[in-house]
């Protein structure tokens, strides 16, 4: 296994989604002097702990040895769909702080017509 190629598309990896590699070793428990070894190329990365880092990542193992991303994935559609989905819990978002914001009034308005009657 090449791994070189291993160890900088875990860093890519990690950058991607804003974790160190030295904090991925502790969320994945794998032994400091086992993972220095391995990122610094002094030993193969051992298969265990490619599949926790693919499995975390959510990426296959072919992605991680081989670079290798499958065929099937529109990676254009997903992130034109997560884009939108960030829109929608954008307009969420906005929605539930407008009605947390008016639900005092709203109450302080039935609380009103109780008294009327």
């Amino acid at each position: 296994m090449g791994t070189n190629n291993i160890t900088s598309r875990i860093n890519s990896l990690c950058e991607q989604h804003n974790v160190t590699v030295f904090r991925l070793r502790e969320i994945l428990t794998i032994p400091k002097s086992s993972y220095y070894k391995m990122l610094n190329e002094q030993s193969e990365w051992r298969l265990e702990y490619l599949i926790r880092i693919a499995d975390y990542f959510k990426v296959s193992l072919d992605y991680l040895i081989k670079g290798e991303l499958p065929c099937d994935i529109d990676y254009k559609k997903l992130e034109e769909e997560k884009r939108e989905l960030k829109e929608e819990n954008e307009q969420l978002r906005t929605f539930v702080d407008r009605y947390t914001e008016l639900l005092p009034q709203v109450k302080d308005l039935k609380k009103g017509k109780h008294k009327r009657k």
